[in-house]
């Protein structure tokens, strides 16, 4: 994820794309994953990092897994935005 992640940036910039506008996001869903991989990829890379994990669940243990991964990175310094993902109940709607 990470390999690929980096070329995929290092291509669009190839094509002229200015690093500035490239922002790298990968979809993780556990918070040990997001930590490690944007870990990672913040030693890397110089791009921005977009943080949030996908489909994080429902209600609180969404919101707590999402504020604990991305708590860590945020206070190390890593990411640039920020999304939380969170699963509705089950046969619930999306929106909410």
């Amino acid at each position: 994820m990470i390999q690929s992640a980096l070329l995929s940036a290092e291509r669009a910039h190839e094509l002229g794309m200015g690093p500035e506008k490239i922002i790298i996001s990968c979809k993780v869903s556990e918070v040990q994953d997001l930590i490690g991989v944007y870990g990672e990829l913040a030693q890397r890379c110089n791009y921005a990092l977009h943080l949030g994990l996908t489909e994080a669940g429902m209600g609180s243990k969404g919101i707590v897994a999402s504020t604990a991964g991305m708590g860590v990175l945020l206070q190390q310094g890593i990411g640039d935005t920020i999304r939380v993902s969170l699963t509705p109940e089950p046969g619930g709607d999306r929106t909410q």
